[in-house]
C-alpha cells in the first residue's frame, strides 16, 4: 500500500480543522518546509512502516509511525502548545478515511520536543510520534 493516501489523510485532517487553519493557515508540509515558509507551520514525516499480516502473505493492515509537529521561531514552547494540543486532539484515539484508505486507529505514542538555534534565532519543535493503523479501501 502506498503511503500517498495516508499523507493526504493527515494533510486534509489538519487543513480542514478550523483551529489549525486559524493558527497556521495552509502552512502544512510533508517532510520539510520550504526555506521561504512563514512561521508557525506544521510538518509531518513518515518514520517507519510495517505490514501486519495474517496467515501467509495476506496483509491485514499497514502500521505507520509518523512524527507530526509544529515549528515556530520562538524561545519558548508555550507559544506553540495550543497547536500541538490540537494536533493531538485530531490524531489521538481517532480514525477516519478518504477515497484510498481507512484509518482504523491513530494514536500518539510519545511526545516530541526539540529546541534549535541558528545564531541569535531560536526555534521550537513540538508535537508527537503518532501510530496509524491503515487498510486499503477496495
Amino acid at each position: 500500500m502506498d503511503s500517498v493516501w495516508l499523507k493526504k489523510y493527515i494533510y486534509s485532517t489538519l487543513a480542514n480543522d478550523a483551529t489549525i487553519s486559524e493558527k497556521v493557515g495552509t502552512r502544512i508540509y510533508e517532510d520539510r518546509a520550504p526555506l521561504s515558509a512563514k512561521y508557525p507551520f506544521i510538518i509531518f514525516q513518515n518514520q517507519d512502516v510495517r505490514d501486519i499480516s495474517a496467515v501467509g502473505a495476506y496483509r491485514l493492515l499497514v502500521e505507520y509511525s509518523v512524527i507530526i509537529k509544529v515549528v515556530d521561531q520562538v524561545s519558548s514552547y508555550t507559544a506553540i502548545e495550543a497547536i500541538a494540543d490540537r494536533i493531538e486532539y485530531l490524531f489521538h484515539g481517532t480514525g477516519g478515511e478518504n477515497e484510498g484508505i481507512k484509518v482504523f486507529l491513530s494514536k500518539r505514542e510519545r511526545p516530541f520536543e526539540m529546541p534549535e538555534q541558528d545564531g541569535e534565532k531560536q526555534f521550537r519543535h513540538l508535537g508527537g510520534f503518532y501510530r496509524f493503523y491503515v487498510s486499503e479501501k477496495k
